[in-house]
């Protein structure tokens, strides 16, 4: 298989880093002002308010984005009645979900109502706009779309939090006028006004794009179940401030995550264009073992300097959560470097089979933590979503090579994996002496990884080098 191949999901990722989670990298930077400007109590309930606007995504899109990006890509249906289609539904679940919002604000209360509403609609419709524009390939566009919802997170948390101290309102109201300023960029920039067929028929074309995209719904409550409970758990057995530290312990783990976001973007749009060649196994076989040692690499690199990090972004009250971060960083690793199998559900249109693995994960999730968190804390989190991700990858594993076979280097992959544990461990105690065996593990992963995806790394380059000069 062309080496082109390689070198393409390397540039898509690129552009996909910039244009998907770049947003989320300057929330990073941004956590130094919420944890300086905000509580611990303020910060846990405006960032569960916004965990919340990710549960009901998927509910009321029915996951339509999803099909959106997958039909774009290739299918028989006309883009122009793909999109059309689209955007009536979300608008349609807007306005349902308005009446929604006035009858549950009368009987519950809830004092964060209508920023949830906005935050959850403008995400809504960013994110449909966002798959549309990638689906045509216009990465440009795209990735300056993340570069303007990042500048305009950064402006908008600077004067609502830093100048006008609006606290969890303006925490959410930054959020949502940054996801709406990106919308509108993709909007206008992707020329997404000049697709729009008002007089298309739902019903036909509605039909296929939800077969598909149904399945998903619960897949992606099951995914928000599996990485959010465990906030929601602490705020109902420890309170708002132990849920604050958790959440804003678990929101530097983006380190990690924005490279499994980036990969399952760029992999999902080339495996759709490749996913029926002769030769697919081998790629994806050869890609694995790339991915893998990269995200190695990267997280024994990011655990080592993880000291720094919490010292950086966690402050007053928050730098006592620093514990955790190693710990929850290895289990960001794992998770990360096994998304790979979760592509190969949406490549090959298999989106039902990827619903037990991730409701087992839930499950798991939610009993442990339930059982645990009351004793041990963030603690008991912490070992609860390890058992999750850990039955997550080991049904997949096996799902996927019933359908697909993939080669792994499974002695070098669990070598790895039990040194980076015994990593984030020695990190967990905080000593010089741990501290300094961290880097020596550090050193021995990085050198054995090279080894391992030397002649991969070489040819690559060498083919960068081609097309760059």
């Amino acid at each position: 298989m062309s080496q082109n191949k390689y070198v393409r999901l390397l540039l898509d990722m690129i552009v996909f880093v910039i244009g998907t989670v770049l947003a989320k990298a300057v929330q990073f930077l941004l956590m130094p002002v919420y944890t300086t400007y905000m509580s611990t109590e303020a910060y846990g309930m405006a960032e569960l308010t916004n965990n919340l606007s990710e549960f009901f995504l998927p509910i009321v899109t029915l996951c339509i984005y999803e099909s959106v990006f997958r039909f774009t890509v290739g299918s028989s249906l006309k883009k122009e009645e793909i999109i059309s289609v689209s955007i009536k539904i979300v608008s349609l679940s807007a306005f349902v979900g308005a009446i929604v919002l006035m009858a549950g604000n009368v009987l519950f209360h809830y004092q964060y109502a209508g920023y949830l509403y906005f935050v959850l609609y403008a995400y809504s419709y960013k994110m449909l706009i966002a798959y549309y524009v990638r689906g045509k390939g216009k990465t440009k566009i795209f990735a300056a779309s993340g570069i303007v919802n990042a500048t305009f997170l950064a402006f908008f948390s600077y004067i609502l939090l830093v100048k006008l101290h609006w606290n969890v309102e303006g925490y959410l109201l930054a959020i949502g006028f940054a996801y709406t300023a990106s919308m509108l960029f993709l909007f206008v920039g992707g020329k997404v006004y000049s697709d729009l067929v008002w007089g298309v028929e739902i019903k036909k074309i509605g039909r296929e794009l939800l077969e598909y995209s149904m399945p998903l719904i619960i897949y992606n409550i099951g995914y928000w179940i599996t990485t959010m409970s465990g906030r929601y758990i602490l705020l109902w057995t420890k309170g708002a401030s132990t849920a604050g530290m958790y959440a804003a312990v678990v929101k530097l783990a983006a380190v990690i995550n924005m490279f499994q976001q980036a990969f399952y973007a760029a992999f999902q749009l080339n495996t759709s264009r490749e996913y029926e060649s002769t030769e697919k196994e081998t790629y994806f076989t050869n890609i694995f073992r790339l991915y893998s040692t990269i995200i190695l690499i990267f997280g024994t690199i990011t655990l080592s300097v993880s000291p720094l990090l919490a010292k950086f972004t966690l402050k007053k009250d928050f730098f006592e959560a620093r514990v955790f971060l190693p710990v929850i960083l290895f289990i960001s690793v794992i998770d990360c470097m096994f998304c790979f199998y979760k592509t190969m559900y949406t490549t090959f249109k298999f989106t039902k089979r990827a619903v037990p693995s991730m409701l087992l994960g839930a499950i798991i999730n939610i009993i442990i933590g339930s059982v645990t968190a009351n004793q041990y804390g963030i603690w008991g989190i912490c070992f609860a979503s390890f058992l999750c991700y850990a039955s997550q990858i080991i049904y997949r594993i096996i799902d996927v090579n019933r359908f697909v076979k993939i080669e792994c280097n499974w002695k070098y992959i669990i070598s790895s994996i039990s040194l980076l544990l015994v990593q984030a461990i020695f990190l967990s105690k905080g000593s010089l002496i741990a501290i300094s065996g961290s880097f020596i593990i550090a050193a021995f992963v990085i050198l054995a990884s090279m080894l391992i995806c030397k002649e991969d790394i070489i040819k690559i380059l060498k083919r960068c080098k081609n097309i760059i000069f």
